[in-house]
């Protein structure tokens, strides 16, 4: 048989039939071991809702992970909202079909498979010969239009198949309109992407591990005549002009099945642009696991005349830095056979792997700076970009119409969510807010972000640092602040200074302080820069190049009452407890330290020294920098 007639025999075994109580019901696909995937609106996006699962001919009790959206909220239009994705555990392997994040050419036949009453009362499986019409916008969201054969009722939450690439590219969505059978919309497989971080890395690494070790999909994919050749010319490979992937899909399975047996990695980006090279274009999809720098790397394609493919690379460089010995060797092994298949043994022979950088010396973050109008000091204009480490810096979204503070904060609050999306929203993503000194005890690290989660707080979920605006207007503030950065970096832990709540020095003498010693680097302040003393300080430190500071967002309650002070003060014991809590943390996790001392805070109570705690953190990154500004929708 054909490549294709196999591939659409194995299409059809990894269908599933889902039903139950009131559900609408319809169709679903194994992606992973155990996991079904499907539309929302076919499991009415009620999560945790049991759905029987019918598949070889037997009924199965699954239960539905994950939806979104949910229940009600898909049933205010006519067509569900995406991403119209549901995940159904069901405790039993069946055959999972492969998956591609890549919308099929423009006219590419494609094949649909489900269940559905067509020519008769009982659902029985289908399938649909189709045609890609290309991308079609739903909103924000773009959908994949399907023209051709029929897509009656059932078909929803079925596979679609690109029979050029021999991947599955979307999930059945519904027809074309109402009452009309022929053609429609399908869901992009890159809608996965919606998924919560831990459930995309389950799925995806469980599909890699199945495909790797007992699914038939690669070898049919090496036959496809117009997807990978056997025999590669070296030149082939070296070309700038080469634009097909010169691994076979055999190849990238059996590497993506030995990654998705590693832990998580956080220096993706740093790692796809030491395999990529100097000119490494901006990856399509955000970075996630492993598997997406594969998807990245093998979408270059072609490697400079003389250096090593970029795929071969990468694998040498996880070796290099994998902890666990007998993972590298494996990694190693592929990679010394793909080389000798593509005649590249002698560059696989001269690489050598870039070590690891300093942890946390280059954070990814979304960056917010709010800066006064020239024309008008009491409103703002806002900048967002994207840093993703390593001079890797995304201009997200730029104002030109300044606004009131309360309507800057609001737009801003509206676009972090989205922000941290593209950065993957890890747990060490962090949120740098620069802003004007008189700003900087703004509570930013307690705002609700996210629209029906008033339980989370966005310095509680990541790490949330200020910067002040304006002090790299002074060359020899920026300077200054560079060395005290570099000493800090080199220290085990950070050495604070501590103002007290009684200090007399004036502003001139605390100056001094700080240009006595490039040691005076980290300052705790006795109460917010809003109160004199604290302000001062502040001021002082920053045109010396102070680049860390703490406070605690209320002035000292002991020294604000009147009468006499009795020691230890408020103060005093914010400044005991806060040095306890942040003992041994050397500077590049302080971020992440404040972060878990305001999680702490939470279930402990407002005397908890993490409550109200605020972290100026500036390590020296400057994204304003030559970047292009675009429009604020």
């Amino acid at each position: 048989m054909s490549p294709v007639t196999d591939l659409t025999e194995h299409l059809q075994r990894c269908v599933v039939r889902l039903s139950g109580g009131e559900l609408r019901g319809g169709s679903g696909f194994f992606v992973a071991p155990g996991y079904v995937l499907t539309c929302a609106h076919v499991v009415d996006g009620a999560v945790d809702r049991p759905v029987t699962v019918t598949w070889d001919g037997r009924d199965h009790r699954g239960r539905v992970v994950w939806a979104e959206p949910r229940g009600e909220a898909g049933t205010a239009g006519p067509v569900w909202p995406y991403p119209d994705l549901a995940v159904v555990r069901v405790p039993v392997g069946g055959p999972c079909v492969w998956l591609a994040e890549r919308l099929p050419d423009y006219e590419a036949e494609l094949l649909a498979a489900g269940h559905a009453r067509l020519y008769g009362p009982q659902e029985e499986r289908r399938t649909a010969q189709l045609t890609s019409a290309g991308p079609v916008d739903l909103g924000t969201a773009t959908l994949l239009r399907l023209s051709g054969d029929e897509l009656p009722d059932g078909m929803s939450g079925g596979p679609v198949l690109d029979l050029t690439t021999g991947e599955v590219c979307a999930v059945v969505k519904t027809a074309r309109a109402r009452n009309e059978p022929h053609g429609g919309v399908a869901l992009p497989i890159e809608a996965l992407r919606a998924l919560p971080a831990d459930l995309f890395r389950e799925l995806w690494r469980g599909h890699d591990r199945y495909h790797a070790s007992d699914g038939p999909w690669p070898g049919l994919l090496d036959r496809l005549p117009e997807r990978r050749p056997r025999s590669v010319d070296p030149l082939a490979i070296v070309s700038p002009n080469g634009s097909h992937p010169v691994l076979l899909p055999s190849e990238i399975s059996e590497l993506r099945g030995l990654l998705a047996d590693l832990p998580p990695a956080d220096d993706l980006y740093e790692v796809y642009r030491l395999a990529c090279g100097p000119a490494a274009p901006r990856p399509e999809l955000s970075l996630r696991d492993r598997r997406d720098v594969v998807r990245a790397l093998d979408d270059v394609a072609a490697a400079p005349r003389g250096a090593l493919h970029p795929l071969l690379a990468f694998a040498a460089l996880t070796a290099h830095r994998c902890q666990r010995p007998d993972a590298a060797d494996r990694l190693r092994a592929w990679a010394q056979r793909v080389a000798t298949r593509l005649g590249q043994r002698a560059e696989l022979a001269r690489y050598t792997p870039a070590s690891r950088g300093a942890a946390g010396e280059e954070p990814a973050a979304v960056i917010a700076r709010v800066e006064p109008s020239a024309h008008d000091p009491d409103r703002y204009l806002l900048t967002v970009w994207l840093h993703r480490g390593d001079g890797d810096v995304e201009n997200l979204a730029s104002s030109d119409d300044p606004r009131p503070i309360g309507e800057t904060w609001q737009r801003l609050r509206s676009l972090l969510p989205g922000a941290l999306n593209q950065l993957d929203a890890g747990p060490d993503v962090m949120v740098e807010f620069v802003l004007p000194q008189r700003l900087l005890n703004e509570p930013v690290d307690e705002w609700q972000v996210w629209p029906g989660r008033p339980f989370a707080r966005l310095g509680r979920r990541h790490p949330v640092v200020v910067r002040a605006l304006g002090e790299d207007d002074d060359s020899y503030s920026f300077s200054e602040g560079t060395a005290r950065w570099k000493w800090l970096v080199e220290q085990d832990t950070v050495p604070w200074h501590w103002i007290d709540c009684e200090d007399k020095r004036d502003q001139e003498v605390l100056y001094a302080w700080f240009e006595e010693s490039t040691e005076h680097a980290a300052l705790g302040l006795p109460g917010p820069p809003d109160v004199e003393l604290a302000r001062a300080a502040l001021e002082a430190g920053l045109f010396a190049g102070l680049r860390v500071a703490v406070w605690r967002r209320t002035w000292c309650q002991d020294h604000a009452a009147s009468g006499v002070v009795t020691r230890p003060c408020a103060s005093d014991r914010f400044r005991e407890e806060l040095s306890g809590g942040l003992a041994g943390v050397p500077v590049t996790r302080l971020p992440r330290a404040v972060k878990d001392l305001r999680n702490a805070a939470a279930q402990a109570g407002p005397e908890h020294c993490g409550h109200g705690v605020v972290l100026l953190w500036d390590l020296g990154r400057r994204p304003e920098a030559g970047q292009p500004l675009v429009p604020l929708a």
